[in-house]
């Protein structure tokens, strides 16, 4: 689904035009079997109200890109470095989950906070708890609650990955070189 010859997209141009679309549900939706649908053309929704930004290239690199600037967590800006976000970046090393940031008695997702990413073009994806925080219930009347981040290493990239594009239109207009996207219920074929 790249910008090169190979890219599924391109292949098949003269039916995508250059132009698709995905929305993922949440995790347990689709490990129940929900569907993901890949649309093209003019078989994408309606997207002219969704937010957009720039999509980027670098050399003969066949992946989309596009500018974070930063993130939020409960609308504090963490004002974290461009560089640690830009290609190539420094790699951050970590462990596969951050450490849990709270143990606190029994409530679920309730409470949690919001998790905003900040792109180019003063544009936000806003991300639910649900979508970004992993709670461990192994204990009886504690969780153990953990920020869900994966480190790159060796990728001088930082990916958004799919639990976290959950109930998100994205719909990729390549001869624009746009990136569109909005929250929405993926369960119900949009």
């Amino acid at each position: 689904m790249g910008w090169g010859p190979r890219s599924f997209v391109t292949q098949i141009h003269s039916i995508s035009h250059g132009k698709f679309s995905y929305c993922f549900p949440p995790i347990y939706q689709a490990a129940r079997g929900l569907p993901v649908f890949l649309r093209l053309d003019s078989d994408i929704p309606h997207y002219s109200d969704l937010t957009n930004t720039r999509l980027l290239r670098y050399g003969p690199d066949e992946s989309y890109y596009a500018n974070l600037f930063d993130m939020s967590i409960n609308n504090m800006r963490l004002n974290i470095p461009l560089s640690y976000f830009q290609k190539g970046g420094p790699d951050i090393s970590g462990c596969y989950f951050t450490r849990p940031l709270q143990r606190k008695p029994a409530r679920g997702h309730e409470n949690l906070p919001l998790v905003n990413f900040h792109f180019e073009g003063n544009v936000d994806v806003v991300v639910k708890p649900e979508t970004s925080f992993h709670i461990n219930s192994e204990y009886v009347h504690y969780e153990y609650i953990c920020l869900v981040i994966v480190p790159c290493e060796g990728y001088g990239m930082t990916i958004i990955g799919s639990k976290t594009q959950a109930n998100k239109l994205f719909v990729y207009d390549i001869p624009a070189q746009r990136l569109y996207f909005g929250s929405r219920d993926c369960s119900q074929n949009p």
